[in-house]
């Protein structure tokens, strides 16, 4: 099911950018993935000698790496976030049936709180953003993800631009009501 179809924009929704989280968060568990593929190749012949439970650690340690570097893999490229003109949504995915959407009206946004945490994040600029609600509903955590700055600034000025929108709206909604309901209002109002 493509990304499009999961997140079922909204008759009038733009999709304005797809985040992944960054591939070097992951990249401890693609190196001990591939130590464990060194591992095992570098004492393949020696464990091909040990008859049967040779041929089994080494199987078991070819499973086992590639194991790790696919679910390091499938996490990274499964776990992404949508931002739309009208919402942030957060799809993820914790195994191969579970799998939660989550979204949130940009205009109930009230703040954004960037975390980098550790040596890594802050050399390869990646980290989590905090999106929280108001009074603090509901919080979302972008988590693992590049230049959490940039789309912090990103996310901020599309919720102002977004609460403009809706201001603007809401005071033609106004003025056309009125519009409609001066012709029944009495002369004294209208002097008034």
């Amino acid at each position: 099911m493509s990304k499009i179809n999961k997140i079922n924009l909204k008759p009038g929704e733009t999709l304005i950018e797809v985040r992944h989280q960054t591939l070097l968060a992951y990249i401890f568990k693609y190196f001990i993935g591939f130590a464990v593929l060194f591992a095992v190749s570098f004492a393949l012949f020696w464990l091909l000698s040990q008859a049967a439970i040779g041929t089994v650690i080494m199987a078991a340690g070819y499973i086992l790496g590639l194991y790790i570097i696919f679910r390091a893999f499938r996490r990274q490229r499964k776990n992404y976030w949508v931002v739309t003109d009208q919402r942030l949504i957060d799809i993820d995915r914790k195994g191969f049936f579970d799998e939660s959407v989550s979204s949130v009206s940009l205009e109930s946004v009230d703040d954004i709180v960037v975390n980098k945490k550790g040596i890594m994040a802050k050399i390869f600029n990646f980290g989590a953003l905090t999106v929280e609600t108001g009074n603090e509903q509901y919080v979302l955590i972008i988590d693992k993800v590049r230049n959490p700055k940039k789309l912090a600034d990103c996310l901020l000025d599309l919720c102002q631009a977004r609460r403009r929108v809706s201001r603007t709206a809401d005071s033609a909604i106004i003025l056309e009501s009125f519009i409609q309901i001066i012709p029944d209002l009495p002369a004294d109002h209208l002097r008034q």
